[in-house]
Protein backbone atom coordinates (compact mmCIF):
# COMPACT_ATOMS: atom_id res chain seq x y z
CA UNK A 1 0.00 0.00 0.00
CA UNK A 2 1.27 3.44 -1.00
CA UNK A 3 1.51 6.86 1.14
CA UNK A 4 -1.80 7.97 -1.11
CA UNK A 5 -3.72 4.78 -0.43
CA UNK A 6 -2.88 4.91 3.05
CA UNK A 7 -3.84 8.76 3.41
CA UNK A 8 -7.02 8.31 1.55
CA UNK A 9 -7.56 4.68 3.45
CA UNK A 10 -7.29 6.89 6.84
CA UNK A 11 -9.19 9.82 5.51
CA UNK A 12 -12.31 7.65 5.57
CA UNK A 13 -12.07 5.54 7.87
CA UNK A 14 -12.47 9.17 9.96
CA UNK A 15 -14.69 11.16 7.92
CA UNK A 16 -16.12 8.39 5.68
CA UNK A 17 -19.66 10.13 5.24
CA UNK A 18 -18.39 13.20 5.05
CA UNK A 19 -18.09 15.27 1.98
CA UNK A 20 -14.60 14.83 0.40
CA UNK A 21 -15.27 16.30 -3.06
CA UNK A 22 -17.86 18.69 -4.45
CA UNK A 23 -18.32 19.23 -8.25
CA UNK A 24 -20.95 21.39 -10.24
CA UNK A 25 -21.98 18.11 -12.19
CA UNK A 26 -22.98 19.33 -15.37
CA UNK A 27 -21.20 22.55 -15.74
CA UNK A 28 -23.97 25.51 -16.03
CA UNK A 29 -24.26 26.56 -19.57
CA UNK A 30 -22.94 29.86 -20.56
CA UNK A 31 -24.87 32.97 -20.66
CA UNK A 32 -24.61 35.35 -23.15
CA UNK A 33 -20.50 34.38 -23.16
CA UNK A 34 -20.15 34.78 -19.56
CA UNK A 35 -20.20 31.86 -16.95
CA UNK A 36 -23.68 32.37 -14.69
CA UNK A 37 -24.03 31.97 -11.14
CA UNK A 38 -22.65 28.88 -9.07
CA UNK A 39 -25.55 26.64 -8.94
CA UNK A 40 -27.17 26.00 -5.05
CA UNK A 41 -24.20 23.57 -2.83
CA UNK A 42 -27.16 20.99 -2.67
CA UNK A 43 -27.42 20.67 -6.52
CA UNK A 44 -23.52 20.10 -7.07
CA UNK A 45 -22.24 16.38 -7.29
CA UNK A 46 -21.10 15.40 -4.16
CA UNK A 47 -18.57 12.13 -3.31
CA UNK A 48 -18.10 11.19 0.60
CA UNK A 49 -14.50 10.36 1.32
CA UNK A 50 -15.90 6.73 1.26
CA UNK A 51 -17.12 7.09 -1.93
CA UNK A 52 -14.13 8.55 -3.45
CA UNK A 53 -12.06 6.17 -2.03
CA UNK A 54 -14.34 3.63 -3.42
CA UNK A 55 -14.23 5.53 -7.26
CA UNK A 56 -10.25 5.15 -7.13
CA UNK A 57 -9.76 1.68 -5.83
CA UNK A 58 -12.39 0.76 -8.75
CA UNK A 59 -10.10 2.84 -11.47
CA UNK A 60 -7.13 0.76 -9.68
CA UNK A 61 -8.66 -2.62 -10.70
CA UNK A 62 -9.72 -1.24 -13.92
CA UNK A 63 -5.76 -0.70 -14.13
CA UNK A 64 -4.60 -3.67 -12.77
CA UNK A 65 -7.45 -5.79 -14.98
CA UNK A 66 -5.76 -3.96 -18.02
CA UNK A 67 -2.32 -5.34 -17.45
CA UNK A 68 -0.82 -2.19 -16.00
CA UNK A 69 2.24 -3.22 -13.04
CA UNK A 70 3.90 -1.67 -10.80
CA UNK A 71 6.24 1.50 -12.46
CA UNK A 72 3.64 1.74 -15.50
CA UNK A 73 3.00 5.00 -17.13
CA UNK A 74 -0.70 5.36 -16.96
CA UNK A 75 -1.66 8.29 -19.26
CA UNK A 76 -4.65 10.09 -18.45
CA UNK A 77 -6.67 11.62 -21.19
CA UNK A 78 -8.94 13.88 -20.83
CA UNK A 79 -9.98 17.48 -19.24
CA UNK A 80 -9.74 18.45 -15.09
CA UNK A 81 -12.64 16.43 -13.75
CA UNK A 82 -12.94 14.47 -10.35
CA UNK A 83 -12.94 11.42 -12.25
CA UNK A 84 -9.71 12.48 -13.97
CA UNK A 85 -8.50 12.83 -9.85
CA UNK A 86 -9.51 8.93 -9.54
CA UNK A 87 -7.87 8.05 -12.35
CA UNK A 88 -4.57 9.84 -11.06
CA UNK A 89 -5.14 8.13 -7.72
CA UNK A 90 -5.73 4.99 -8.65
CA UNK A 91 -2.42 4.27 -11.03
CA UNK A 92 -0.65 5.73 -7.35
CA UNK A 93 -2.41 2.96 -5.62
CA UNK A 94 -1.05 0.14 -7.23
CA UNK A 95 2.27 1.77 -7.86
CA UNK A 96 2.32 3.52 -11.61
CA UNK A 97 3.20 6.61 -12.48
CA UNK A 98 -0.04 8.79 -13.65
CA UNK A 99 0.31 11.13 -16.20
CA UNK A 100 -1.82 13.55 -17.66
CA UNK A 101 -2.39 14.73 -21.25
CA UNK A 102 -4.49 17.46 -22.24
CA UNK A 103 -7.42 16.45 -23.73
CA UNK A 104 -6.55 18.45 -27.24
CA UNK A 105 -4.09 16.64 -27.56
CA UNK A 106 -4.08 13.60 -30.61
CA UNK A 107 -3.66 10.02 -29.02
CA UNK A 108 -2.58 8.11 -31.48
CA UNK A 109 0.75 10.17 -31.59
CA UNK A 110 1.60 10.29 -27.72
CA UNK A 111 0.92 6.15 -27.63
CA UNK A 112 4.00 6.06 -30.73
CA UNK A 113 6.17 8.52 -28.88
CA UNK A 114 5.98 6.86 -25.83
CA UNK A 115 4.58 3.49 -25.93
CA UNK A 116 2.78 3.84 -23.47
CA UNK A 117 -1.35 2.82 -22.65
CA UNK A 118 -3.76 5.32 -21.44
CA UNK A 119 -6.94 5.91 -19.30
CA UNK A 120 -10.40 7.84 -20.73
CA UNK A 121 -11.71 9.14 -17.44
CA UNK A 122 -15.60 9.22 -17.65
CA UNK A 123 -16.77 12.56 -19.07
CA UNK A 124 -20.81 13.11 -20.06
CA UNK A 125 -20.00 16.16 -22.04
CA UNK A 126 -18.14 14.18 -24.14
CA UNK A 127 -20.52 11.37 -24.36
CA UNK A 128 -18.10 9.19 -22.33
CA UNK A 129 -20.83 7.90 -19.87
CA UNK A 130 -19.46 5.14 -18.69
CA UNK A 131 -19.18 4.13 -14.66
CA UNK A 132 -15.56 5.86 -13.02
CA UNK A 133 -13.21 5.31 -15.10
CA UNK A 134 -13.39 3.50 -18.62
CA UNK A 135 -9.56 2.16 -19.93
CA UNK A 136 -8.52 1.64 -23.29
CA UNK A 137 -5.25 0.51 -24.98
CA UNK A 138 -3.23 2.39 -27.81
CA UNK A 139 -0.24 2.11 -29.15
Amino acid sequence: MCSSDLLMTKAAAQHGEKPALKTESPCPELEDGKAPPALPEDEWTTWTYEEMLGDIRSAAKGMIALGFQQYDTVNIWGFNSPEWVFSWAGAAMIGCLGTGIYATFVMTVVAEEDGTRAVWPSCPALGWTTASATTRSCG
